[in-house]
């Protein structure tokens, strides 16, 4: 399987943005004024970069899978290209659901309503494009449902007839009426039966494409001289954000980085705790929850885990009101038992919401687990860890039910309880320490403990941080012995 990973920065628009080393073989193209020269006589940079987005294809030929990547973003985790790929499998283009708007009538609405406000960033960029003209021609189809909207900004797709003919039709709509491209990209679609899958996540927020937007003045840009074209395997590792700098063990945050005191735990406040991370979930499901509802391919970040095993029995603990890690791999017999100390508040919002997840979440506590020792294969905890009133306890929990050479696999984003404040059940932060331990501590009164180490828990863990738009992610493996 060959894959190309494609951007262009034409104009000198955005510095340049290098990407996270990849776990995947593939080749990478930085289209520059270097080497697809300036042609302003005829169009203007930005439209000149949609010719290497739209063909690529036919640019850099030979590969099987094509990600575009706008400039304005860097593949952020090691395991990038392969969530792409992952997302374009039984699909020919894997494209992100717009974060904001649902149609295009109200990507077209929003774009003249800016026009006529004077908005400079949209004047500067789109004054006499032709929206109406272009909104006539879709509107005159009415084989054509209106009711999708998608952030072209990174997109995935396959080296195909279907695909190619697509990309053909949205030149013409770009280059014809309006060169925002993702107000024809939803039609253009539709009219070449193209398979679509619409990707769900806010691209914002996804931990494997990290938004850089940069104005040009606020960073200088590359003017050093770049291969024709630039071509890179595995490119090297060169994070632009940089992950939050490794700390001590502290004893107290200092009192600076406080926004608020930190509330003491009570049977009170953990009741207004509660309250606070069942309103995000309503709130979650409300506009995700049909779309994850029946989610079932299996994470591929779970692939390392398995080894060459047939059967598989993986603990997913504080799942939240569904299973977000899927529980299906073609060839392997995965079960995927989830769970979540709000298993029951949970069920009757599903109920009322009207959603049935393919797999319930059941009732546990993460720090008195009912399960029989050596009962999983992995044992995963993503962003709960730090809900408990005991991490200790849990992840002796953690430990106990895992089977001997299985995995205890945990995901948290760095200081997620500073970051609100400590609503919502956030208790603990969680840290890599200078030597890549990791630390989990808390100023909450009324505590076991409140500053331990992994490895005091259990030998062997390893830790890495990778950057995130919510700031860093903290993940720690360790093998049961």
């Amino acid at each position: 399987m060959k894959i190309a990973v494609i951007t262009a920065n034409l104009g000198n628009f955005d510095p340049r943005i290098d990407y996270v080393e990849q776990s995947v073989k593939h080749d990478f193209y930085r289209f520059t004024d270097e080497n697809f020269p300036p042609r302003h006589k005829a169009m203007t940079s930005r439209l000149q970069a949609r010719i290497v987005k739209m063909f690529g294809w036919q640019m850099v030929p030979g590969y099987d899978y094509y990600i575009w990547v706008d400039a304005s973003c860097t593949l952020s985790s090691p395991d990038s290209v392969r969530w792409f790929i992952d997302q374009c499998d039984g699909v020919d283009m894997a494209v992100f659901k717009h974060p904001e708007r649902s149609t295009i009538q109200q990507e077209a609405d929003f774009l003249k309503e800016r026009l006529k406000r004077g908005d400079p960033y949209i004047v500067s960029r789109y004054e006499n494009e032709l929206i109406d003209e272009q909104m006539e021609v879709i509107k005159a189809d009415k084989s054509f449902a209106d009711q999708n909207l998608f952030a072209s900004t990174a997109l995935v797709y396959k080296n195909n007839p279907k695909v190619h003919n697509v990309m053909f039709h949205w030149w013409h709509h770009t280059s014809r009426y309006h060169s925002i491209d993702q107000l024809s990209l939803p039609y253009v679609l539709f009219t070449q039966n193209c398979k679509v899958r619409i990707i769900p996540d806010n691209y914002l927020k996804n931990p494997y494409l990290m938004h850089v937007r940069k104005i040009k003045d606020q960073a200088p840009a590359d003017n050093t001289k770049q291969d024709e074209p630039q071509k890179k395997t595995e490119i090297a590792t060169q994070q632009v954000l940089a992950v939050q700098p490794v700390q001590q063990v502290p004893d107290v945050i200092k009192e600076t980085e406080q926004t608020k005191p930190v509330p003491e735990f009570t049977p009170e406040q953990e009741q207004i705790d509660s309250q606070g991370e069942l309103a995000f979930w309503r709130s979650w499901l409300e506009g995700n929850g049909k779309a994850y509802e029946q989610l079932r391919r299996l994470n591929h970040r779970f692939l390392r885990l398995i080894s060459d095993k047939r059967e598989v029995m993986i603990a997913n603990l504080g799942a939240g009101p569904m299973n977000l890690i899927g529980d299906d791999l073609r060839h392997i017999n995965v079960k995927v038992i989830s769970s979540d100390l709000y298993a029951n508040e949970y069920a009757a919002m599903l109920k009322e919401l009207n959603l049935h997840p393919a797999n319930p979440v059941e009732k546990q506590d993460m720090t008195a687990l009912t399960y029989a020792d050596n009962s999983f294969d992995a044992v995963y905890c993503g962003n709960a860890l730090d809900h408990t009133q005991s991490p200790l306890k849990a992840l002796n929990e953690m430990i106990r039910v895992c089977k001997p050479g299985g995995y205890v696999y945990l995901r948290h984003v760095v200081h997620e309880g500073k970051r609100d404040n400590h609503r919502n059940l956030h208790r603990w932060y969680i840290d890599r320490t200078e030597n890549n331990d990791c630390v989990i501590w808390s100023e909450k009164p009324g505590l076991e403990k409140n500053s331990f180490l992994l490895s005091e828990v259990y030998p062997g863990f390893t830790t890495t941080v990778e950057s995130i738009p919510r700031g860093a992610l903290i993940t720690s493996i360790v093998q049961k012995k």
